[in-house]
């Protein structure tokens, strides 16, 4: 919840001073705040619900992908991820799996 928070702060919709009071608490200012994000956004519902496309826009997350198998005998599923973006985590990204690098 804090990171939602931090993300109505960082946009302007909270202040850190209503944040400040129920951190991590999902409350009537942590609402308030998420429903303003929703009415600036036209496709979504202002109700105050953290839904997944809320989410999406909020943090800037691309929708997920399904990959299409191009061989449906075969069970692998090579899919190429981003190199980087908000909220993502690239584990053993080095020949080895020597790196961990933290977006």
């Amino acid at each position: 919840m804090q990171a939602l928070q931090q993300k109505l702060v960082s946009k302007k919709f909270l202040t850190q001073a209503d944040m400040n009071t129920g951190i991590g608490t999902f409350g009537n200012k942590t609402q308030a705040a998420l429903i303003q994000f929703q009415l600036k956004n036209d496709e979504l519902e202002p109700n105050g619900v953290l839904s997944d496309e809320t989410y999406r826009l909020l943090f800037k997350t691309p929708a997920p992908v399904t990959p299409i198998p191009t061989n449906l005998n075969n069970t692998n599923i090579d899919t190429v991820l981003p190199m980087d973006g908000e909220g993502y985590t690239t584990y053993k990204r080095e020949p080895g799996g020597a790196e961990t690098i933290k977006m």
